[in-house]
């Protein structure tokens, strides 16, 4: 499954950075990374739950703890070009600390990852989707069948994260 010489570990952040890199390059494309976008709570509390959530799907759930942490920092350093094992250790203290903003970014990244596997619970009530919801009925590209409204739905949930990005500049 993992290969002979592939541990969960290195699995996990190649399959991380694939969900991530494309993110960072759309954000780089269009305005630039804000010099401050490292170091943002909503950003960092974002990137480590996207993450983690990917490292998860990759590793079937395998992966624990110390390794888990590991492969996020290896994400982070791949990503940002910074010490992604520092970072781990920002967002630790973060988590620890009940940062606002970056439980925030957590639960934006939360919600977007869950409802594109259609497990967000309560996702009628969910402010994101209401928000992508109702931009999707104003507009012509929302899609004819339920796949193509889901799919610009979970796009308009994004917007979460570019706003923010947004605000940094």
């Amino acid at each position: 499954m993992f290969g002979l010489f592939k541990s969960h570990r290195k699995v996990g952040a190649e399959a991380a950075v694939n969900a991530i890199r494309p993110l960072i390059a759309t954000i780089q494309h269009n305005q630039g990374l804000p010099s401050s976008f490292w170091t943002n709570y909503y950003i960092l509390g974002f990137f480590t739950f996207t993450a983690g959530h990917h490292i998860k799907l990759a590793t079937r759930g395998s992966i624990k703890d110390a390794e888990l942490s590991a492969a996020v920092g290896d994400v982070l350093t791949t990503v940002s070009n910074l010490n992604g094992q520092e970072l781990v250790q920002r967002t630790i203290q973060m988590s620890h600390n009940d940062e606002f903003d970056f439980n925030r970014g957590a639960d934006d990244a939360a919600a977007i990852c869950f409802y594109t596997m259609r497990i967000l619970k309560n996702e009628a009530e969910h402010p994101l989707v209401t928000m992508a919801s109702k931009d999707a009925q104003r507009s012509t590209d929302g899609g004819n069948t339920e796949a193509e409204r889901r799919a610009y739905i979970a796009s308009m949930m994004m917007l979460s994260l570019m706003n923010e990005v947004h605000s940094l500049a």
